[in-house]
């Protein structure tokens, strides 16, 4: 029974270990990689109008200028879900490096309940299926927001 012990305790050491070291990867991944994606969606937002401007410049002796022709690249609202998404994947990293540690936490719980509520909140106003399942069948939403 003692060497059950002890291999138990040597088995889990060595699998919680490379768990953390992932979930830390990932973690890091995530931090590294949303400010930039952020920022990109806002660039290509501003690069896209400075491109509509220059097409109403360039063809003003045909159309005449009419500024009302601009728009944007992406609507408000599917900017405003992106960022959502990347924020919880950003609560998500953090949530995974809580709960791998060894402290448990309030504040784990206060932000899980946030994720789910936002996520809930998306697919009550049903921007999910109108921003990333356009073609995808109701019932396939539906299933996978079930599970």
């Amino acid at each position: 029974m003692p060497c059950l012990a002890a291999y138990c305790l040597v088995f889990l050491g060595c699998a919680v270990a490379p768990l953390t070291q992932r979930v830390n990867q990932f973690g890091g991944a995530v931090s590294t990689v949303v400010p930039p994606v952020t920022h990109a969606y806002e660039t290509v937002e501003e690069t896209y109008y400075d491109g509509q401007v220059a097409a109403l410049v360039v063809n003003y002796d045909k159309n005449g200028f009419n500024p009302d022709k601009i728009q944007p690249f992406l609507s408000r609202e599917d900017l405003l879900i992106r960022a959502r998404v990347l924020d919880g994947l950003q609560a998500y990293a953090d949530a995974l490096r809580t709960v791998t540690s060894d402290k448990a936490s309030d504040a784990l719980d206060a932000a899980t309940a946030s994720v789910g509520q936002s996520v809930l909140g998306l697919q009550k106003e049903g921007v999910l299926s109108r921003a990333f399942a356009r073609n995808v069948p109701g019932d396939a939403i539906n299933l996978v927001l079930q599970r």
